[in-house]
Formats: structure tokens, C-alpha cells, sequence
């Protein structure tokens, strides 16, 4: 019980260390403009050189900032969007996917879509 305390206080932390950092150098607002041309910059730096962590903790960093910033814009406590990011991890583990050797090399892995799921999209 104490280790599941110190993961939820953990990513608090950085949600609310994420706000007041990005907030101070960016601004407040959505910037989902200026977000998505950086997430664009670094996923080029990404295909280029796969192995560069630094980049994939970037890219980490500004998906956690987009999310910060929206749940700010929605009136959410840093708590409740810690809750929006473990109901989605724990959506996605309910979730059905497709086996190893049915997976296309270079295609994006996308859920089985099941009866009322309408958000799920085909796994072409």
C-alpha cells in the first residue's frame, strides 16, 4: 500500500512541477498549436535516432504538459488529472489487442474494437 502512496504522490509531483515550470517559461492557455509543432520536431528527432532516450522523455514531457494544461483549462486538481492518466492506463490494459504475430512492423498497434466501443478504430 505505502509503494502505490509514493507512485500517486510521485506523478502529482510532476504534474503539478510540470504546470508551474511550463506556465512560468510558456504561459498559461491550451498552446495546443505550439505543442503540436514541438511533438512534430521531436518525433523527427526520434525517427532519426531511435535509441536517444533524451528525446523519448521529451516527447513524454510534452504529451504530460498538453494534458497538465488542459485539465488546468477544465478547472481540474492536479489529482484528478493524476486520476485521468490511471483510468486511461487501466482502460487500456482492459482493452483487447491484437496477438504478436498479427501485428504489422511499421503500423500502429490499435485495439480491437468491441460492441459500444465507439472510440476504437479498425486495426486495418
Amino acid at each position: 500500500m505505502r509503494e502505490e502512496n509514493e507512485k500517486k504522490q510521485l506523478l502529482t509531483y510532476l504534474i503539478v512541477r510540470q504546470w508551474l515550470w511550463s506556465t512560468k517559461i510558456f504561459g498559461p492557455g491550451l498552446r495546443t498549436t505550439e505543442n503540436k509543432d514541438h511533438v512534430l520536431k521531436e518525433l523527427k528527432e526520434i525517427e532519426e535516432n531511435p535509441f536517444d532516450l533524451e528525446e523519448r522523455v521529451d516527447l513524454l514531457l510534452l504529451a504530460l504538459d498538453g494534458v497538465v494544461r488542459l485539465g488546468r483549462e477544465l478547472g481540474l486538481t492536479p489529482t484528478q488529472i493524476r486520476y485521468a492518466i490511471w483510468d486511461k492506463i487501466e482502460k487500456n490494459e482492459r482493452r483487447k489487442w491484437p496477438a504478436l504475430s498479427d501485428q504489422v512492423p511499421g503500423q500502429a498497434v490499435l485495439h480491437i474494437k468491441e460492441d459500444g466501443d465507439a472510440s476504437a478504430e479498425s486495426t486495418g
